[in-house]
């Protein structure tokens, strides 16, 4: 069984990105790209057994991208945007979808540029994780 974390992971390194980490950045490198899911909701489907085999979870999941180039940072994001958003690339869903909000901004202790873009999942039925 993969998690979103490992299905989006994986739709990244295939699309040529590297450095890509679960949770939070590390120390590394300084270009990096982090996954960090979190919350969501589940949509309960009619199910003879009642066991949920059809139910569908939809998780929030949130990238972020830094980078020591604000420029490059920034287009960074703004191509996983393109990448992921209802482009039903990634493994054990049906769509991610971008939020629409312009990615968020901001520089770290070490004025590192770091920009977070939010997306929501749409899992494919039944798929726990």
């Amino acid at each position: 069984m993969t998690t979103l974390a490992t299905d989006i992971n994986a739709t990244l390194v295939a699309a040529g990105y590297t450095n890509v980490k679960a949770y939070r950045f590390d120390s590394s490198s300084v270009p990096q790209i982090c996954i960090i899911p979190g919350g969501g909701s589940l949509d309960q489907v009619f199910s003879t057994d009642g066991l949920g085999g059809s139910d569908m979870q939809r998780p929030r999941i949130q990238i972020q991208v830094r980078d020591a180039d604000l420029a490059t940072a920034e287009s960074r994001a703004h191509a996983i945007i393109a990448l992921l958003h209802r482009s039903g690339s990634v493994t054990g869903c049906i769509v991610v979808s971008w939020d629409g909000r312009s990615p968020d901004y901001w520089t770290d202790e070490n004025d590192l540029h770091i920009f977070s873009i939010e997306f929501l999942a749409f899992r494919t039925p039944g798929l726990v994780g």
